[in-house]
């Protein structure tokens, strides 16, 4: 035989529990889990009661979520910061929010240093023709680095393989 779901109570109680167990699994940005409450059947009213009380609890901090995928994004996969943006706006970050609070959350970190770290990490060389430099940059530029970051990189490269 079958087993029947059970269904959900569909009232703001509900979205408020269901949205709850989301973020004790990982945090989320408002319009993720607004989306995933309404695949789960809830309705808009309930929903934006639920996302109300998290947020006046503290419990839905968008900016916080924002910190902590910024900072990973640079730290561990060390993304410039317009792949960060990109990355970011891909999950669901409101435009006006990363407009806003981006380049402070990012503030403190040294990105030519990341775009050296990155280089190295690839193995790169220093670029000797002008088609291997193209290659490097545009390597580089997929990863969100500005072209200032990249002249460096390939400075330090260049310098310590002269030494």
């Amino acid at each position: 035989m079958y087993r029947t779901k059970k269904t959900k109570e569909s009232s703001a109680e509900g979205a408020y529990k269901t949205a709850l167990n989301l973020l004790a699994r990982a945090d989320h940005t408002v319009s993720a889990l607004r989306r995933k409450l309404h695949d789960r059947g809830f309705e808009d009213e309930h929903i934006d009661a639920a996302l109300a009380a998290l947020s006046k609890e503290g419990l839905l901090n968008e900016l916080r979520h924002l910190q902590n995928k910024a900072l990973y994004y640079a730290e561990v996969c060390l993304y410039g910061k317009n792949r960060i943006r990109l990355e970011l706006m891909k999950k669901g970050f409101e435009r006006s929010l990363l407009d806003q609070r981006l380049d402070e959350v990012l503030e403190g970190i040294d990105f030519e240093e990341n775009c050296l770290r990155l280089a190295l990490k690839k193995r790169m060389s220093a670029p000797k023709t002008r088609q291997d430099v193209q290659k490097f940059a545009a390597s580089l530029q997929r990863y969100g680095y500005a072209n200032a970051a990249i002249r460096s990189a390939i400075e330090q490269l260049r310098h310590a393989e002269s030494e």
